[in-house]
């Protein structure tokens, strides 16, 4: 890696600095087939519903925020990554991605690994993100400052610096809160569009881009990954 950096200059050292803690990063640029591929170095790929075949828990192939992107039908859609090391963060953390909710119900999930680190819609809110840490007792975040519409994309993120949760919409930090602790690790899968607690919820919608570092991304680097996206 510090070879790769040296042979590209100061061009992308910021970029591949980024990569190196890239845990997850799930175009969704199939188009087709059962598999979400991890983009990363990791080799996290997700599968489409509960069995590698086609099957009514299939989230469905559709034009994304870039190229293509996976929509959620708010029933029983779901992408599931099966636990690995490198998905049990523990110290800094960054989850990001695009999303365009056709409703925004509580507790609908973009992202989560349940009792580590997940991103949803706040409960009772109509469209503001909450972001939930367990540091390890359950730690949140609620933003109600910025409501999202529904079919409208948006770019949001959650980052833990290991004394700060922040909560970013297009860019734009949205709310932020003191926090310490470490990030629990656990067996459990992590899922995209699908929340498992409870009586479980499932988003509706579309995501795209979905990206999970080790790693607090600063307000700069944020905002440069919404840049991209437009």
């Amino acid at each position: 890696w510090s070879q790769n950096m040296h042979i590209q200059g100061t061009v992308n050292t910021l970029e591949d600095f980024n990569y190196f803690y890239l845990e997850g990063y799930w175009k969704l640029d199939e188009n087709k087939g059962q598999t979400a591929n991890d983009s990363s170095a990791n080799n996290n790929h997700g599968q489409l519903g509960s069995t590698p075949n086609v099957d009514d828990n299939d989230p469905n192939w559709t034009t994304g925020k870039i190229n293509s992107g996976l929509s959620f039908d708010g029933i029983n859609d779901y992408v599931k990554i099966p636990d690995d090391d490198t998905l049990d963060i523990s110290n800094e953390i960054t989850i990001m991605m695009w999303i365009k909710p056709s409703r925004m119900e509580d507790y609908e999930s973009f992202v989560h690994k349940d009792e580590a680190y997940v991103l949803q819609f706040a409960p009772g809110t109509d469209g503001y993100l909450r972001g939930a840490l367990w540091l390890p007792s359950l730690t949140m975040l609620d933003d109600n400052t910025t409501q999202l519409s529904t079919n409208v994309w948006y770019h949001v993120a959650l980052t833990y610096d290991g004394s700060q949760m922040r909560l970013y919409v297009n860019g734009s930090e949205v709310a932020n809160r003191d926090a310490t602790g470490r990030i629990q690790t656990n067996d459990n899968p992590l899922y995209i569009g699908y929340n498992p607690r409870g009586v479980k919820y499932w988003f509706n919608g579309v995501i795209d881009e979905v990206k999970v570092y080790k790693h607090a991304l600063t307000s700069d680097e944020i905002q440069q990954e919404y840049d991209e996206g437009l």
